[in-house]
């Protein structure tokens, strides 16, 4: 006799057992299928277990861990479905947020938790999960954008980064998101391209205005701004890929 088929769509991983059964019990009762692990090892044997899975909900606490380690190790599982997440924190601070970003975290849940902001948060996620499945050249390019990412955001880099490389960024971080099947918003893939808020936001509205981006405002909550990737914005995209290909093989 074999096991039932997990179709969880959420995972939540928290090792505080009375925080576990609530979050699970809210998102079930919004209608997300939910898998709860109260640990590290647990909650990584479910996303290799389990393809269903779509959003990842971690403490950044987790155990004698760091819940970004989930993260990261959960996005290099071998995978048909693009995986989204979203890190509950008490303290955000700059370092842990460019590693998040990194990570490919799509959002953070700053304590004291509001359980509507996590239930909002999921709900985006799951909504812009693209219900394609990822070949494996998919995969791969998602791999390649996240190193080429984290070469461009190296302090040393960031500190002498030009007009073109901040552009780049955020061209490559709104192509990551597009493939992952997640959102970004406007307040991240700016923070993310290491440039002055100022000024970062003056290239968002460039690459707009070159048809490689869009804004769009969250439904939800209209003070919330996303940019996606244009059509055009994505051959750009993959034409920065085939040359980092050629370089990072060379």
């Amino acid at each position: 006799m074999t096991g039932a088929i997990d179709r969880s769509l959420v995972l939540v991983a928290e090792d505080d057992a009375d925080l576990l059964e609530e979050l699970t019990e809210a998102l079930r009762g919004r209608g997300f299928p939910t898998r709860p692990e109260a640990s590290l090892m647990g909650a990584l044997g479910a996303v290799s277990s389990s393809n269903s899975i779509q959003v990842i909900v971690t403490d950044i606490r987790l155990g004698s861990f760091n819940g970004l380690e989930l993260v990261r190790r959960a996005f290099v599982t071998p995978r048909t479905r693009p995986l989204s997440s979203v890190v509950i924190t008490g303290k955000p601070d700059f370092e842990t947020a460019i590693t998040a970003m990194r990570y490919g975290v799509a959002d953070y849940i700053v304590k004291p938790l509001l359980l509507d902001d996590l239930l909002n948060a999921v709900g985006r996620l799951l909504s812009a999960v693209d219900a394609r499945k990822l070949v494996s050249q998919g995969t791969a390019d998602v791999l390649l954008v996240r190193k080429i990412l984290k070469i461009l955001r190296q302090p040393s880099r960031i500190g002498a980064a030009s007009t073109g490389d901040t552009a780049v960024i955020m061209l490559l971080d709104a192509y990551e998101s597009w493939l992952s099947g997640t959102e970004l918003s406007i307040s991240s893939v700016s923070f993310g391209s290491g440039a002055s808020t100022t000024t970062a936001f003056r290239r968002v509205r460039e690459l707009c205005d070159r048809g490689l981006l869009a804004r769009h405002e969250d439904f939800d909550d209209r003070r919330r701004v996303f940019v996606r990737i244009t059509d055009s914005g994505r051959y750009e995209a993959e034409k920065i890929l085939s040359v980092w290909r050629r370089h990072l093989s060379a």
